[in-house]
C-alpha cells in the first residue's frame, strides 16, 4: 500500500493521496427537494452528527428516525410530514428498511409542488437489495475515515462545532481538547489492534469533548485544578469505553489515557511522542497549522505497536488488494477445455490428499478400549468434527468433479469454492469450519493431515506428552477436561470444577525433550508469542526481533489452581492472553509473564499468545 501511495504522489500529486473532510455544504448546494441525498456508512466515519451540524448553520428543522424492525410505516408518516412543512428528515440506517426505500422511490415521484425547503437524507451501508431506482436519483456520498493521526485530527479540527471551539476560550483548555482529541484520532488508528474493530465515530469524540469542556469551565469557576481521573473515567468507561465489550481491550484504552489524559498534557514542551508534540498556539489556527507539519507516515512505536507489528499489517492490506484483483479476473479463456481439464487435475489432486475420514463404527471401539474419562470426551468430540470436515469438503470435491464431468449442475456454491481453489484459496466453508489461519490452500491441507494425525495417534492409545493445542478445533473443551482432571485428582482435598481456574506457566523445556506427560495436568507445544519474544536465560518477556512478529515458545505446563490461590498481581509481571488463532477471536487462558518492564508496554502492544499461527505457502 505504501508503494500504492508513493506512486499516485510521484505521478499526480501529494492531494490526491491526502484526505479532506466530506463538504456537506457543496453537498447540499446540489441537491434539489426531488433528488435524496444517501450518505454510506463505513466504520468510524458517522455522517448523521455532520448532517445535524449543517441544518444548525442552516437554521433548519430536522425529522430524523432510525430504521430497524416496525419503523417503516412511522419513517413514511415523517417523511410527508417533512414534505408538508418543508423541512429536512433524515432517515439512519436504510439498509434496515428495505421495504421502505422501495417506497421512496415511488413516493419521491409522485410528490407535486415540493416546497423548496425539502431535503430527504439517508444514510446506509452498502447493499445488494438496495433499490437501483432509487440510487439513480440520488446524489451519493462516501466519508470513509482518513488513514493516519495527522489525517484524523485534520478532519476532527475541520469539522469541530464552533460552540465547541468557542467554550475552550483558553490555552490550556485548548491544549487538553487537542489531546484528547489526539487520543481520539490514535485509538481510530489502533482500530484494528483492538479484539473487535470497534467503530469509535466523530459522536464518541463530541459527546467526550463537550464533558471535558464542561469540566473544564466547573473547574475555572471553583478555583480547582481540572479532575483528570474523573476526565480518563468518562472517557475509557462510559462514551469510548461503552463500545468495548473485551476486557484487554478495556485495559488498553485505559493504558492510552494514562499517557495523554493527564495534567502533563499542559505543559510546555510537552509530546505525546518523539515528532507529535502538543501545539503551544492559543489559538485554533495554530491547532491547525501545527496538525499540517506532523508526519505523513505515523510512527508504529507511537500506536504502541513494534516495526513487525506494522510490517504484518501492511502485509495483510497488500494481501487484501492483491486478492480482490485477481477476483476480477475475467474466468474464462480461450483455451477453455484446457482449463477445465487442469481444474479437473487439480480437484482430484486435492481429493487425494484429504485425510481418510475417521469411521464411527472403528471410533466407537476405540474410544470404548481408552475408557471414560474426561480427556477421552474432548477426543472424542474433536474426531466427531473432524469427519464432519472431512466429509464436507470430500463432498464439494466430488460434486465440482461430477460438475465437470457433466453429471449434476455446477451450482453457486460449488462455483465459489472453484474459484477460492484457482487461486490456492481455502474454500469459505472448509475455513469456518476448520477454523484455521493458514493463508494459502496448500498450508491448510498440510496443518489439517497434521491434526488428523494427532488425533488418530490419540485415538489408538497413544496419548500426547505434549499436546499441539493450535491443532484442536475446541482448544477450550481439552482445557475444560484437564481441569475436569485436575479436581477428579484432588477430590480428597474438596477441590470442586466451581472453585478453580487455568494454572499455566511457561517452562523451559522444548517439545523435543518432553518424554512422558505430567504427573498432573497436561504440557502445550507450538504456542507463539505475538509482540514481543521470551529470554530463555531470564526467563522473562524481552523485545521481539525486527523482522520477526511471531516467536516461539518452550512448552507451557497447565494445570488448575484455586481461584484463592491463583497467581497475578505481581508488578514485575504481565497478565498475558492467549488466543486459539491470529485473529483472536477465541480467549483460552491468562499468563502472567515476568518482565523487567511495566506492564503497560506489552499491553500497549498488544503482546498475546497465539495457540494456532497461520502459515504463507511457499
Amino acid at each position: 500500500m505504501l508503494s500504492i501511495q508513493a506512486y499516485i504522489t510521484e505521478t499526480l500529486g501529494r492531494r490526491f493521496i491526502d484526505s479532506r473532510p466530506l463538504d456537506l455544504r457543496a453537498v447540499e448546494a446540489e441537491s434539489s427537494p426531488r433528488t435524496p441525498v444517501i450518505a454510506m456508512l463505513s466504520g468510524g466515519s458517522g455522517p448523521a452528527q455532520a448532517i445535524l451540524g449543517l441544518a444548525k448553520r442552516r437554521d433548519r428543522a430536522v425529522l430524523t428516525i432510525s430504521m430497524g424492525q416496525g419503523q417503516d410505516d412511522a419513517a413514511r408518516r415523517l417523511v410527508q410530514t417533512a414534505v408538508t412543512q418543508g423541512c429536512w428528515v433524515l432517515v439512519q440506517n436504510g439498509h434496515l428498511g428495505l421495504g421502505l426505500m422501495e417506497q421512496l422511490e415511488e413516493m419521491m415521484a409522485r410528490f407535486e409542488d415540493v416546497p423548496t425547503g425539502f431535503r430527504l437524507w439517508i444514510t446506509s451501508q452498502p447493499h445488494d437489495r438496495f433499490p437501483l431506482g432509487l440510487l439513480k436519483r440520488s446524489t451519493k456520498v462516501a466519508d470513509e475515515p482518513p488513514r493516519g493521526v495527522r489525517a484524523r485530527l485534520k478532519r476532527m479540527y475541520a469539522t469541530m462545532p464552533p460552540e465547541l471551539l468557542d467554550a475552550a476560550s483558553q490555552p490550556a483548555d485548548r491544549k487538553a481538547l487537542y489531546a484528547l482529541a489526539f487520543m481520539h484520532s490514535v485509538v481510530q488508528e489502533r482500530r484494528s489492534g483492538f479484539r473487535a474493530p470497534y467503530d469509535f465515530g466523530p459522536s464518541d469524540w463530541l459527546a467526550a469533548a463537550r464533558d471535558l469542556v464542561r469540566r473544564l469551565a466547573e473547574a475555572r469557576q471553583h478555583s480547582q485544578p481540572l479532575d483528570w481521573a474523573a476526565v480518563r473515567y468518562m472517557v475509557c468507561g462510559v462514551y469510548h469505553g461503552g463500545r468495548v465489550a473485551d476486557e484487554w481491550d478495556r485495559r488498553l484504552l485505559h493504558a492510552y489515557s494514562q499517557l495523554w489524559l493527564t495534567p502533563r498534557v499542559v505543559d510546555a514542551g510537552f509530546e505525546f511522542h518523539p515528532g507529535y508534540g502538543s501545539s503551544e498556539s492559543g489559538e485554533v489556527e495554530g491547532h491547525r497549522r501545527h496538525i499540517e507539519g506532523l508526519p505523513h507516515r505515523d510512527d508504529p512505536a507511537l500506536l504502541g505497536l513494534t516495526a513487525g507489528a506494522d510490517r504484518s499489517l501492511r502485509t495483510a492490506e497488500a494481501h487484501g488488494v492483491l486478492t480482490a484483483v485477481l477476483s476480477v479476473e475475467p474466468k474464462g479463456d480461450s483455451h477453455e477445455a484446457t482449463r477445465e481439464e487442469a481444474d479437473l487435475e487439480q480437484v482430484r489432486a486435492l481429493r487425494a490428499s484429504l485425510p481418510t475420514a475417521p469411521d464411527p463404527g472403528a471410533v466407537r471401539l476405540a474410544m470404548k478400549a481408552l475408557g471414560a474419562r474426561p480427556l477421552h470426551v474432548a477426543l472424542r468430540q474433536e474426531i466427531e468434527q473432524m469427519r464432519r470436515l472431512l466429509t464436507a469438503a470430500g463432498e464439494t470435491l466430488d460434486g465440482l468433479e461430477r460438475a465437470m464431468q457433466g453429471a449434476i449442475a455446477l451450482t453457486p456454491q460449488l462455483a465459489d469454492a472453484m474459484g477460492s481453489i484457482r487461486l490456492a484459496a481455502v474454500p469459505a466453508g472448509w475455513a469456518r469450519a476448520s477454523q484455521m489461519c493458514s493463508h494459502g490452500l496448500g498450508s491448510w491441507i498440510a496443518e489439517l493431515r497434521r491434526r488428523s494425525e494427532q488425533l488418530t495417534k490419540w485415538l489408538h492409545g497413544h496419548r500426547p506428552a505434549c499436546f499441539w493445542l493450535g491443532g484442536l478445533f475446541n482448544p477450550q473443551g481439552l482445557l475444560a477436561a484437564n481441569r475436569q482432571e485436575v479436581c477428579r485428582g484432588r477430590l480428597k482435598e474438596g477441590w470442586t470444577l466451581g472453585d478453580v481456574v487455568d494454572d499455566v506457566r511457561v517452562l523451559n523445556v522444548d517439545e523435543e525433550d518432553v518424554r512422558k506427560p505430567p504427573e498432573e495436568g497436561v504440557y502445550i507445544c507450538g504456542v507463539h508469542l505475538e509482540g514481543g519474544t521470551w529470554d530463555r536465560r531470564l526467563q522473562q518477556l524481552d523485545e521481539p526481533h525486527p523482522t520477526e512478529t511471531q516467536a516461539p515458545l518452550p512448552v507451557l505446563h497447565a494445570t488448575a489452581a484455586l481461584r484463592s490461590a491463583a497467581r497475578g498481581g505481581r508488578v514485575a509481571s504481565y497478565a498475558c492472553p492467549c488466543y486459539a488463532n491470529a485473529s483472536r477471536d477465541r480467549f483460552l487462558f491468562e499468563v502472567e509473564l515476568p518482565s523487567a518492564d511495566e506492564p503497560a508496554k506489552w499491553l500497549m502492544r498488544g503482546v498475546a499468545m497465539i495457540a494456532s499461527v497461520g502459515k504463507e505457502d511457499g
